[in-house]
């Protein structure tokens, strides 16, 4: 007795210090500039703004909307949309913990599943709504389970509004889940937990036309994405493949030894149909975001009974050569973590390790100094091309009506609009980035009618930043 205690209390110190080193590690990541765009919207919808209507996105509003009661409620601040986001990837991992234990108890797996987790983490901003939507979708994949097992209605209606909220943060996750829920729910041939889904999904979603009106929805959410996101972001998917092969082994394993683990299955079609959602954007960071079933697979083939229809050795190659996979997916995946995740998305260096484990970027620092220096509260500034962070950290307002303007992202009427929007509003100060990292990766190209505009009207106050490559733009004085 006193043996499995020590153990019990062995692993709960495992799981502390591990839960206590991602925690560490993850706060002292520099900020990325994607983390920028939903911090800006996040602080517009906690100014009364709308999106869609007052704002352009293409996203989800539940992001937006969640930081922005949050920004209400507490403030303003980079600190505060840490600390909520740490909250909820902590409680998501009790969640994952949770789902894990459906298919086996032991400490070794939960612990594996969850390192595995923290560590794709790494890949992807923090403060997103890809992040967002990561943690929804298992907590819609746990209820999902929950369902299938337990047969009942309410658990499909659970499941059902879960779909409907990782949809708030992420269009195609939460179309996969439902797609997913939909497919579980046939197969139990029972009406009544059709009808429990698809009343949890409803109630779900419907609070979202009070966002704006459906066409809106349906233009900035389906449209827009279809036809603008895709070809501008699409990279090779010969990774999205080899993930798929892994999968579809997984599954001509699981069959022929007759798996016995209840909500295997449902569990597996999530994460294939996870796959898909990243098929514009195939890469490193973004497979990272849909990999956690991966390992909870893993323990459900290695942890359960087989019922091998031929003789031995089989099933012990079989089992060596998946504990070798996952072992070998969880190197590959600490060795490309070694890679700062926002390499590819810095302007100039960030500061010191202290810096970042304090949250203070000695970049956003320069620029909102100038910008707040030169401006009064609630005078419109305009910041281009990708830059959106500079409004939440100077507060102060965008002249326009988009945050970012990319010029192979965005069609062209929007930057006609932009022109009009600063002939109109005529903003005093300008912030500029010309050869941006966004240039770099092929999305942008310096020269659009809006840096036309800025040549003609705007001068350059300061050309760099206390050393940052970034440029103030101020109105001439003799243009009306």
């Amino acid at each position: 007795m006193e043996q499995r205690n020590g153990n019990k209390n062995l692993w709960r110190a495992a799981f502390a210090m591990l839960i206590v080193g991602w925690a560490l590690v993850r706060w002292a990541l520099p900020m990325d500039v994607d983390e920028g765009l939903t911090l800006t919207s996040s602080w517009q919808v906690s100014q009364g703004l709308r999106p869609y209507v007052d704002f352009f996105e293409f996203y989800p509003p539940g992001s937006f909307y969640l930081l922005g009661f949050a920004f209400k409620i507490f403030g303003s601040s980079y600190v505060v949309a840490r600390l909520l986001t740490m909250v909820l990837a902590l409680a998501t991992a009790w969640g994952l913990d949770r789902l894990c234990s459906l298919f086996t108890k032991k400490p070794l797996h939960r612990f594996t599943v969850l390192a595995l987790w923290f560590s794709c983490q790494v890949f992807y901003p923090f403060v997103n709504h890809n992040h967002y939507a990561l943690l929804a979708s298992i907590w819609a994949t746990y209820a999902l389970i929950l369902a299938w097992r337990e047969n009942r209605a309410g658990w499909y209606a659970a499941a059902g509004a879960a779909a409907g909220a990782t949809a708030w943060f992420l269009q195609t996750r939460g179309a996969a889940l439902v797609l997913a829920g939909i497919i579980v729910v046939i197969s139990t041939r029972r009406w009544k937990n059709a009808a429990g889904y698809l009343l949890g999904l409803l109630a779900a979603l419907a609070p979202m036309l009070l966002v704006a009106p459906f066409p809106v929805l349906w233009q900035h959410l389906v449209v827009f994405p279809f036809l603008q996101y895709a070809e501008p972001n699409f990279v090779s998917p010969n990774l999205l493949f080899a993930t798929f092969a892994l999968l579809f082994a997984v599954a001509v394993l699981a069959w022929r030894t007759r798996l016995s683990a209840s909500g295997f299955w449902p569990l597996w079609l999530v994460a294939a149909l996870q796959l898909f959602t990243i098929w514009s954007r195939a890469d490193i960071r973004y497979l990272a975001l849909v990999l956690w079933p991966l390992p909870i697979l893993f323990v459900a083939i290695t942890a359960h009974r087989w019922e091998w229809p031929t003789v031995p050795p089989w099933p012990r190659i079989a089992k060596v050569f998946f504990y070798y996979a996952s072992f070998l997916l969880v190197a590959q995946l600490i060795g490309w973590s070694a890679i700062p995740v926002s390499a590819a998305f810095v302007i100039t260096p960030h500061g010191n390790v202290r810096d970042r484990f304090l949250l203070r970027d000695p970049f956003w620092s320069a620029v909102a100094d100038e910008v707040v220096r030169r401006t009064g509260p609630g005078e419109p500034i305009f910041a281009t091309p990708y830059i959106p962070a500079t409004y939440f950290f100077t507060q102060r307002p965008n002249a326009t009506r988009y945050n970012v303007l990319l010029s192979r992202l965005h069609p062209q009427d929007f930057f006609a609009e932009t022109v009009a929007s600063l002939e109109r509003v005529k903003p005093k100060i300008v912030v500029r980035v010309l050869g941006s990292f966004a240039v770099g990766r092929g999305f942008h190209r310096d020269g659009t009618v809006v840096d036309h505009y800025l040549d003609t009207h705007y001068h350059v106050v300061m050309p760099t930043v206390n050393g940052y490559t970034i440029q103030i733009l101020e109105r001439n004085s003799e243009i009306p």
